[in-house]
């Protein structure tokens, strides 16, 4: 089984409760062959040692004693800008772009989703140019991370209130014409959507939804956390 999460944008509000969530689904789900975090798991990540300690610090444990188990692949997002060193050190394998991988006779894709649109790709590259990087490890980490806060709650509100764009669809039926399952975060509404017998899905955001997703051997399943207990929404063959 692979287990899917994304946009989890730790850091900003519910610290505990997302903790605590996170801990309930991996103590329920114990055989993994693989975890796939689709990017934007961390609201702002920028590797300023105090920052990352104080912020991050309890997720960085607990990530890092699930990579002891279970191989752990992190897509990077559209607020994941900075090299994530400490998370590779952790054990995390972190893919820039996108991962192929091919379980159960099915080819799928797994992306952030930003770089379906024109405008993701100009703001990934932007982002990203080395020297914006370096010249932000020169400013005082509370100001970086003052300035970053403002640019992510921009971008999460254009995010998750805008459903996903028909001119995106039509870029997703293109790559299903490669893969048998296409797997994005970016939009945050959970969904899964099939064409003929192909299927593009969504974990959903833990921003107003907290679901994610399982894949294994002939289902895709969307699940919710709900209080305390973990709830099947919707099940797809593949």
């Amino acid at each position: 089984m692979i287990l899917v999460l994304g946009d989890l944008h730790i850091g900003i509000e519910g610290q505990e409760e997302k903790a605590e969530k996170l801990k309930r689904i991996f103590d329920n789900f114990k055989e993994l062959e693989a975890v796939v975090f689709l990017g934007d798991i961390f609201d702002f990540y920028f590797e300023c040692p105090k920052k990352v300690e104080e912020i991050y610090g309890d997720y960085l444990y607990f990530f890092q004693q699930l990579t002891k188990s279970t191989p752990v692949f992190y897509i990077q997002g559209n607020h994941d800008f900075f090299p994530l060193k400490k998370l590779e050190q952790i054990g995390f394998t972190i893919i820039s772009r996108e991962l192929v991988l091919e379980r159960w006779g099915e080819r799928m894709l797994f992306t952030h989703g930003d770089l379906l649109s024109v405008r993701g790709r100009i703001t990934r590259r932007f982002l990203t140019f080395p020297l914006w990087q370096s010249l932000m490890k020169f400013l005082p980490c509370d100001f970086t991370y003052a300035i970053a806060r403002k640019i992510s709650r921009w971008s999460r509100g254009r995010s998750s209130a805008k459903p996903l764009k028909e001119k995106n669809f039509k870029k997703v039926e293109k790559l299903l014409s490669y893969y048998d399952i296409v797997v994005t975060a970016h939009f945050h509404r959970p969904m899964l959507r099939r064409y003929g017998d192909k299927i593009y899905a969504n974990p959903g955001d833990w921003l107003t939804y907290f679901t994610f997703m399982t894949i294994s051997s002939g289902l895709l399943t969307l699940w919710k956390l709900e209080g305390s207990l973990i709830v099947k929404v919707e099940e797809v063959k593949i």
